[in-house]
């Protein structure tokens, strides 16, 4: 009986990565210019008062009306107008401990009541706590509710009591913190997603590997799968796409990304491991060999005159996998 394997093709979208914050309704001009745009080409950033409350290093606590200035000059400060005093003082950055300000839909940040700042002496400079968890995330953004089109300057950290503080400029500089569960990083290798660059997709990783809630967030299909040696789990997955071209040099496997339900842990299978998947609607996938250059992809029998077929998906460049939200409307 011949077997031929047939290619049929998958729509996905990538993610554009950019080195540095832009707004999300910015031009379009920024944000196809903005990785080279000079700090003085940049639209600036009318700053505005905000309440909030300052400590000074010494232990003075200021409240009242806070705004932030001369941020791209020699002399950067906050102009505070406290309660109870109709006088501007002027506070020094290098005199800041601590900062909160009202939180009016700051960028990037979780919704919380306050923007907190924090002088890192480490680094000698006030940044701005983005995450704080197994992983703190700060950041140099000092935009409350401000309109801003482009950060030129934008800077995000990562600390941990392992690594302490690394600048992270892409997805690859996320390795080492993440080592108590390391399925994300190793996803993203598998998945040629090591330089996503985009800030915004950057904390998106972060807070994945906070709440680890993945299947969930991208809507993975449910589905059986059976093991070689027999074991049976139930849960989750994705079964990635092979890229031909690119698996003849680095992954020759068939890879299926899966949620296990029974023990709630993520791990990453290949086809030496697996005999069949069960999907939902009870659709079997099997790994098969593309034999011209010996790749596994995971592909479906179809049995058409006597013959046996298998059909896989086409490996379109930047695929998706599981980022899959970003594509939901099948654009």
């Amino acid at each position: 009986m011949k077997q031929v394997i047939f290619i049929i093709s998958l729509c996905v979208i990538s993610i554009a990565g950019n080195a540095q914050l832009v707004a999300p309704d910015a031009p379009d001009y920024y944000r196809k210019t903005a990785f080279n745009l000079a700090p003085e080409d940049a639209p600036k950033v009318a700053y505005k008062y905000h309440p909030g409350e300052v400590l000074i290093k010494g232990g003075l606590r200021i409240k009242g009306q806070i705004k932030f200035e001369d941020l791209n000059g020699f002399e950067p400060h906050l102009s505070v107008k406290a309660e109870g005093s109709k006088k501007k003082k002027k506070i020094a950055w290098s005199m800041i401990r601590r900062l909160a300000l009202l939180n009016e839909s700051a960028p990037l940040l979780l919704e919380t009541d306050s923007v907190i700042y924090e002088w890192l002496d480490d680094k000698g400079d006030l940044f701005r706590i983005v995450r704080s968890d197994e992983i703190q995330l700060y950041d140099n953004l000092y935009v409350i509710n401000e309109d801003f089109v482009v950060i030129p300057n934008y800077r995000l950290m990562a600390y941990d009591d392992y690594d302490g503080y690394k600048t992270i400029r892409r997805s690859e500089d996320l390795k080492g913190y993440t080592r108590s569960n390391p399925y994300l990083l190793n996803a993203l290798s598998l998945t040629g997603r090591t330089q996503i660059n985009d800030p915004y997709a950057l904390v998106d990783l972060i807070d994945l590997y906070f709440n680890q809630n993945i299947a969930e967030h991208f809507n993975w299909d449910s589905m059986r799968v059976h093991l070689k040696d027999g074991d049976i789990f139930t849960g989750r997955g994705v079964a990635q796409v092979t890229d031909f071209d690119r698996a003849r040099n680095t992954n020759p496997f068939a890879v299926l990304h899966f949620y296990n339900e029974d023990n709630d842990m993520y791990r990453i299978y290949n086809h030496r491991d697996i005999d069949k998947i069960v999907l939902s609607d009870e659709r079997v996938l099997k790994p098969v060999a593309y034999n011209k250059y010996n790749i596994f992809c995971w592909a479906e029998e179809w049995n058409f005159k006597e013959e046996t077929f298998w059909v896989t998906k086409k490996y379109i460049p930047n695929p998706d996998f599981f980022w899959r939200f970003y594509n939901s409307v099948g654009e």
